[in-house]
């Protein structure tokens, strides 16, 4: 079932084209992942399927309804988006900060309900920050942030998820934990995208990859469909190597590719 899907669509920041002509779909039980090098869209990509930037031309759907039909508050419950970044300016208490996503649940000045106060404590639960619950945001580490912004995106239980760069700043136990969490949301009935640099947690935990290069989808496929040294080498400039064990296709990134001088 696609949740959303986005057709043929072309999104300008002031007068450069960033994103040229892009299809791609969110299906329900799907986690994917939108790759490519720095500057090929990849965020504006993202926030473009979440709404917060306007595209020229083409369209996007949510669940099969012209995404500009939607209301904010219907989308705010059934898409939530987790932004690149760290940058949290009131000193909240991490639980204050997580409950903000329940807002698209709430009326004006509605205090919050016991169903609400349950989805905050499963998303610090899920997010492994309930340890955290009473520190003040602004005094966590870089990487404790991002894992308090995801249990905020989390807290909305919205049937989309989309991420940009959720692992940035978290050590290796971390990352592991995060794409494991984003994995399981997807396969118990979710869709969740996910903007990634990490082509081994690529290659391990997403269903499907997008691969950008200058603003167009290269390819995109299974990660061994996608993750190719030809595919790479275009869209990377680097070689890899590769591996199957019991727990799937691998892949690590490995060297640059020379560039051949012109004669």
């Amino acid at each position: 079932m696609t949740l959303l899907e986005a057709k043929n669509i072309s999104v300008y920041l002031g007068d450069h084209l960033i994103v040229k002509d892009v299809s791609l779909k969110i299906q329900k039980g799907e986690l994917i992942g939108i790759i490519g090098s720095n500057g090929t869209g990849k965020t504006t990509l993202l926030k473009s399927l979440a709404r917060l930037l306007p595209f020229k031309s083409g369209d996007i759907e949510l669940s099969g309804h012209p995404l500009k039909d939607i209301t904010h508050k219907a989308l705010s419950q059934s898409l939530s988006y987790m932004a690149q970044g760290d940058t949290i300016h009131w000193p909240l208490k991490v639980e204050k900060v997580v409950a903000l996503g329940r807002l698209p649940h709430l009326s004006a000045w509605q205090q919050l309900s016991q169903q609400d106060a349950a989805a905050i404590q499963q998303s610090m639960a899920l997010a492994e920050i309930d340890h955290l619950s009473g520190r003040t945001v602004t005094k966590l580490s870089g990487g404790e942030k991002r894992l308090v912004m995801l249990a905020r995106a989390i807290a909305v239980q919205s049937n989309i998820l989309l991420a940009d760069e959720p692992v940035s700043g978290l050590d290796p136990n971390h990352q592991i934990q995060v794409m494991q969490l984003l994995r399981k949301m997807a396969e118990d009935g979710r869709g969740v995208a996910v903007v990634l640099h990490d082509l081994s947690l690529a290659a391990r935990y997403c269903h499907k990859l997008y691969l950008l290069n200058e603003g167009k989808i290269l390819v995109s496929g299974t990660p061994k469909e996608v993750l190719t040294s030809k595919n790479l080498e275009t869209a990377y400039g680097i070689t890899a190597k590769y591996g199957q064990g019991k727990e799937g296709f691998y892949v690590v990134p490995w060297g640059r590719v020379q560039k051949k001088e012109k004669v």
